[in-house]
């Protein structure tokens, strides 16, 4: 080998690592994996980690692929449990830069089972698993690798490197806020800041810049003032800003949707709408950020329902799709990682409930709590297979744009959820309510158009009365159209398209009246 592993690490600290020299190491470490006997390969186990640091250190991935087959072919050579930790820790690191949550967590745990808190990258390992745990919404369980991580630390201090306690007091800050430990996070944020003042040339600390910026406003924001709250906004909105004009990714190596989907319904709760899409529609579409993707598309599906014109129609409808893909590909890693969990002991009090709780999450509108429009395309197509007739009923508010013109949003908000709980008290148990766009409902009955259309007369009739809000007497009216289907029905989207004429001809032949 040309270089010791003490140099290599020395060279990457130092960014004077090059693609050239990852290379040779690559082909050298190939070299030993095919020649060299097994009590002759565990010795370059130190080099395996010199690839690792790479890898983890680094913006770019070059020879991903190569480096991934060398290191499981070492595995499938390797003996001793030493030399085995080195190479699944270096797989955690290589799958953490490529966003792979399921094998990181699946080598992560291997790692905890052969080394325990004795490994010398358990400290990296814990503060791994307690990210990818955090970022999936296991956060007693993020918890308790942060506390591992801590009972490590102060007794032994040879992972004091800079960029593991940047990520560290990141990652801390945001596990301790969803826990509401808001002193302790505050606290790590003050360590974090600390970390930046006192090294502030330092590689890492120029690389995490935007990160670490954004990690502050997170916290600030959880307990602040008004005044406060505003400069806050204001500075987030020119930090992503800037970032968007310079297209400076870069600078935001892995950064968590965390803080940003707090900051951005901060945002947005503030009025600044125009500010939250740009933003918002900006970090999904780029792959550096990590975590949940659905409860940020989920946001902005609200906003989109909330402002019909916030985005264009085609993009509306991707996003939608993106959505819907999104949603099914998180449900089955959360399911997975519950079964790694229990496989391998981890039992968790909230574990066994944790996939219907996510479920029903992201199924529902978070506003009127009835089920939302991707849920209608995922249930939509089994309740046409399962059931031989039924009906689509297409449902539409009366007037919610002047109840907001006139009164303001909260006022059309309230009247949404009193629409929406009046139908869903007076809907039969086998019937489903979903909110398809901002005013706009979906029902699926199982019954034939004539019985559905005596059980909309029924709903229609209990919205003669008023509701209260704010003083203000509201009268709410809507209009509704039916279409029925048997069981040659198909295409969904076709049969509300008809269920939606079908409502605009029942609107046309209302008598014209004030409803609100």
């Amino acid at each position: 080998m040309k270089y010791t592993a003490t140099e290599l690490i020395e060279k990457i600290e130092r960014n004077l690592i090059t693609e050239e020299i990852v290379l040779e190491v690559i082909i050298d470490l190939e070299e030993v994996c095919k020649t060299c006997e097994i009590c002759e390969i565990e010795k370059y186990g130190s080099y395996i980690h010199a690839l690792s640091y790479f890898y983890n250190s680094s913006s770019i991935l070059p020879f991903y692929s190569r480096t991934l087959d060398l290191l499981y072919n070492f595995l499938k050579r390797a003996e001793s449990n030493d030399f085995k930790s080195e190479i699944y820790y270096a797989l955690m690191v290589m799958y953490y830069k490529k966003g792979h949550t399921l094998k990181i967590i699946e080598n992560g745990l291997k790692y905890e089972e052969i080394m325990g808190n004795n490994g010398i990258r358990s400290i990296s390992v814990f503060n791994i698993l307690s990210i990818i745990l955090n970022y999936y919404g296991f956060y007693e369980k993020s918890y308790e690798y942060i506390q591992k991580y801590i009972e490590l630390e102060k007794v032994d201090k040879r992972l004091d490197q800079m960029m593991l306690k940047i990520v560290e007091y990141n990652n801390y800050c945001y596990v301790l806020l969803k826990l509401h430990r808001i002193d302790e996070a505050e606290e790590y944020l003050n360590k974090l800041l600390q970390l930046v003042k006192d090294n502030p040339e330092n590689v890492y600390v120029q690389k995490f810049k935007d990160g670490i910026d954004i990690t502050t406003l997170y916290v600030k924001l959880y307990s602040s003032n008004d005044i406060i709250a505003k400069k806050t906004m204001e500075q987030y909105i020119k930090i992503m800003y800037d970032i968007m004009e310079y297209d400076n990714i870069s600078h935001i190596r892995n950064d968590s949707f965390e803080p940003h989907l707090f900051i951005l319904k901060v945002l947005y709760e503030h009025k600044y709408i125009e500010e939250t899409i740009k933003i918002a529609t900006y970090i999904l579409e780029h792959g550096n950020y990590v975590g949940n993707r659905c409860e940020l598309y989920q946001f902005i599906i609200k906003i989109i329902n909330d402002n019909q014109n916030c985005l264009p129609k085609e993009n509306q409808e991707k996003l939608f799709n993106d959505y819907l893909k999104c949603l099914e590909d998180y449900h089955n890693k959360n399911e997975e990682i519950i079964s790694m969990l229990i496989s391998e002991q981890f039992k968790i009090m909230e574990v066994n409930q944790k996939y219907d709780i996510i479920k029903k999450k992201y199924e529902t509108d978070d506003l009127t709590k009835c089920y939302n429009r991707p849920s209608l395309e995922i249930h939509g197509e089994e309740f046409l297979k399962n059931n031989k007739i039924g009906s689509v009923v297409f449902v539409d508010l009366d007037n919610l744009k002047k109840i907001n013109d006139q009164y303001d949003h909260s006022y059309g908000d309230f009247v949404l959820k009193e629409l929406t709980k009046r139908i869903k008290d007076r809907l039969p148990n086998e019937a489903y309510l979903y909110r398809y766009a901002g005013d706009e409902f979906i029902i699926l009955m199982p019954f034939n158009a004539c019985n559905t259309e005596a059980i909309m007369n029924e709903i229609t009739e209990c919205f003669k009365t008023p509701i209260e809000y704010m003083n203000t007497a509201l009268k709410i009216s809507f209009s509704w159209g039916v279409v029925e289907f048997d069981g040659t029905s198909k295409d969904l989207n076709n049969l509300i398209k008809e269920a939606d004429i079908n409502m605009y001809k029942y609107k046309k032949s209302k008598k014209t009246k004030k409803s609100y």
